[in-house]
Parts: structure tokens; C-alpha cells; sequence
């Protein structure tokens, strides 16, 4: 209805998203990876690796944290983990250039 009134409304339409994505994928899973998202653009890269964990055992194919969970064990010298976690991203989407690209 508030969409309807005011379609420009990019917090409404930023919420909604939200709570698309949160219905999607489930609560857990995606809080945590919006924690890990966070902390993953503060380099708190360590941190950044247990929340996308979270995620991922919350919701196995939610391609999104296993994405930054590659990147994350990058940046922290864990390149056996870094490789894993692309191989995961494929699997979920074979599709995914950038995954084939770090690989």
C-alpha cells in the first residue's frame, strides 16, 4: 500500500527488499550474512568469516555468503577455504563468472 502511495520511496522499497530476501532465504541465515556483510567491508575479515559460517549452516544454499566467505579466507591467507567456498559458489550456481574467475 505505501509503495502504491509513494513508489519513489527508496527506504520502503529497501525494506521490502529486505524482507524478501529474509523470507527467502530465512531470518538467521541472512542476518548473519548482513552481519558478516558488515564486517566484511570494515576488513574485520576474521569476524566477517564466523557470521557467513553462521549463514551457511543456517541455509546451505544461499549463494551470496559463500561468496564473501571465499573472499573473506582471501584476505586472511586461507586459500584452501578461499578455493572450497568458490567450488560451493558453483555449485550452487553454475552460471557464476566471478567464481570461475578467483578459481
Amino acid at each position: 500500500e505505501v509503495l502504491r502511495i509513494d513508489p519513489q520511496n527508496k527506504e520502503i522499497s529497501w525494506f521490502i527488499k529486505k524482507n524478501e530476501q529474509s523470507q527467502k532465504y530465512g531470518r538467521e541465515a541472512y542476518e548473519n550474512y548482513e552481519r558478516g556483510y558488515l564486517s566484511y567491508k570494515n576488513g574485520n575479515f576474521k569476524e566477517a568469516v564466523s557470521y557467513f559460517k553462521s549463514s551457511i549452516l543456517a541455509n546451505p544454499n544461499f549463494k551470496e555468503p559463500h561468496y564473501y566467505l571465499a573472499l573473506s579466507y582471501y584476505q586472511i591467507g586461507d586459500l584452501d577455504n578461499s578455493i572450497f567456498q568458490w567450488e560451493e559458489v558453483i555449485r550452487i550456481d553454475s552460471f557464476d563468472n566471478t567464481a570461475k574467475h578467483f578459481l
